[in-house]
């Protein structure tokens, strides 16, 4: 496909430009750069840890598992604190921070992470510190942003390129902006920030593979390695995605001649060039990562202190199944600051916007007729359970603790939600309903956060 053509595509007026310029780059860089700046404290969900992390490999260096935090990242935790009442650190002015004061002992944690998000953050943040002149961890922060709007952009392709009209994806992308899960955790330093990104670009090269089969299977291929290697709750969306390509190859498959075997064999054929070729590359990266972190890592990941408060009580598998259905709330169901985030009108949209995004998703239980978005919803569900329940057992065996999980570990695949959501949209007076959903949400958050406690003594204040 020509750039030119795939330009008209996306953006065939001037309004669906500028349409898509207010829901992919002025609402979230509004609603994330408030986020900041009324946030200036650690955020208490391993953020710490996280810009350790980007620190070190700013300095060319690199984590292991066993590893406690560097003293500039001490030094940094005791000046800026951590926004978690009650907790007892060291002192800003001490000239030596003994890591034994820290909870955890200051264990280096997320280096059971692979290095790909924060290698990439490293020269991300050098136009905010560099050029802009914010502060190391401000302008680490403000890379979100540009992870955020990138991931917008690129699920607005993708709907583009399913043919879904531009009002259509626009209020289904205002509608992730505005979640509160999708803005507190771009606003902070983890390796959740890639998260949007992650999930439309799945989306994307699967639309131009769904809409234009061809020669996608090394594209498919290194989408999926790349995902997983950004983090291993990439394989959600990689999954769903996989199970997609596999209900449309069995389809295809059954108009050609033969018995059940030679159904099935076509079908594993065809679905290994898309769906198959995605999955190999997410489960080629998990893999090789997990040997490397197990060969670079310095004690038993069963050993790390820091999880010692997850080991508190026995874990079973009743107790993953049950943290498991936090995942089908990907973009609500998690820790957000209370207080710009989480007042009562704020929770009520929550709530509304994540019956809408299951009902979406379950749509296909009740069509005979099934598209590709009632499957996609479907096959989405399942693997937020399914592949969810798999990672929380991984970590629950790796780490011999609670695995927590928590709806941000799916994140990754409300891109594909949106769009299950969006595409079965009938009638023009539901969208604009969406619209008004989506806009008062939007007003609302933006009303908290401008008017918050910080905002006005900051202004009292001069």
């Amino acid at each position: 496909m020509k750039l030119r053509s795939f330009t008209t595509l996306c953006f065939p007026t001037r309004g669906a430009l500028a349409l898509a310029l207010f829901v992919c780059v002025i609402a979230p860089t509004t609603l994330v750069a408030l986020q900041i700046n009324e946030n200036p404290e650690f955020s208490l969900i391993d953020e710490v840890a996280h810009w350790d992390y980007v620190t070190r490999v700013a300095n060319q260096g690199f984590p292991r598992i066993g590893d406690t935090l560097q003293q500039s990242t001490l030094r940094e935790n005791a000046c800026r604190k951590t926004d978690l009442s009650g907790l007892v650190i060291p002192k800003c002015n001490s000239k030596y921070f003994n890591p034994e004061k820290f909870p955890g002992g200051a264990q280096q944690y997320e280096a059971q992470h692979p290095p790909t998000y924060y290698a990439l953050t490293v020269p991300l943040r050098w136009i905010a510190t560099d050029i802009f002149g914010f502060s190391d961890v401000s302008g680490t922060r403000f890379t979100g942003i540009l992870w955020l709007v990138a991931g917008l952009l690129l699920l607005w392709a993708a709907g583009r390129v399913l043919d879904l009209p531009p009002p259509t994806i626009g209020v289904g992308i205002l509608l992730l902006t505005t979640a509160p899960v999708v803005i507190y955790h771009t606003a902070v330093i983890s390796n959740d920030v890639p998260s949007i990104f992650i999930g439309s670009l799945i989306a994307f090269v699967a639309a131009l593979c769904y809409q234009r089969p061809g020669r996608w299977t090394i594209a498919l291929a290194a989408v999926g390695f790349f995902a997983a290697s950004v983090k291993a709750t990439s394989m959600i969306p990689i999954a769903a995605i996989s199970a997609a390509f596999a209900v449309k190859a069995w389809a295809e498959s059954g108009k050609e001649a033969g018995g059940s075997y030679a159904r099935t064999s076509a079908a594993i054929k065809k679905w290994l060039y898309d769906g198959g070729a995605l999955l190999i590359g997410g489960a080629v990266a998990s893999l090789i990562w997990v040997v490397v972190s197990r060969q670079l890592a310095t004690i038993n990941p069963g050993e790390i202190a820091a999880f010692g408060v997850l080991r508190l009580n026995p874990v079973g598998p009743e107790l993953i199944l049950k943290e498991t259905l936090s995942l089908l709330g990907p973009v609500t169901d998690s820790f957000v600051s209370p207080a710009t985030l989480s007042q009562d009108l704020q929770v009520y949209f929550y709530g509304l916007l994540k019956i809408m995004l299951i009902a979406g998703a379950f749509s296909g239980f009740f069509v005979a007729a099934r598209k590709w978005n009632h499957w996609l919803g479907l096959t989405t569900l399942g693997s937020l359970i399914i592949t969810g329940t798999l990672l929380g057992t991984s970590v629950a065996l790796t780490y011999k603790i609670d695995p927590g999980i928590s709806g941000r570990y799916g994140m990754s695949a409300a891109p594909l939600l949106v769009l299950a959501l969006v595409a079965g949209i009938r009638g023009v007076w539901i969208i604009r309903g969406l619209w008004l959903f989506a806009l008062a949400s939007l007003t609302t958050t933006l009303c908290v956060m401008i008017f918050s406690y910080h905002s006005v003594i900051l202004f009292l204040n001069g």
